[in-house]
C-alpha cells in the first residue's frame, strides 16, 4: 500500500474499559516485532545522560522515529 502509515493509539480509555484487550494486543504486537513482520524505525540511541536533550528533541518535534534509552 502507498502513502499508509500507522501513527499510534492512545490506550488510555482502553486501559479502564477492556484491559484485558490491551494485554492481547501487546502480545500480538511484540510478537510480530519478535518475529520481524515489523520493525520500528530507530531515529537515536540515547545514553542516560542524553535524556534531558532527547527529551527536548522530542518535544519540538525534531525526531524521527523512536529515540531508545540504552542502559
Amino acid at each position: 500500500m502507498k502513502n499508509y502509515s500507522i501513527v499510534g493509539l492512545h490506550w488510555g480509555l482502553y486501559r479502564e474499559k477492556n484491559p484485558a484487550l490491551v494485554a492481547a494486543a501487546h502480545a500480538e504486537l511484540t510478537a510480530l516485532a519478535d518475529s520481524g513482520a515489523v520493525a520500528p524505525l530507530v531515529g537515536g540511541r540515547l545514553t542516560l545522560d542524553e535524556v534531558p536533550e532527547g527529551l527536548t528533541r522530542l518535544a519540538a518535534g525534531e525526531t524521527i522515529g523512536r529515540l531508545v534509552l540504552v542502559l
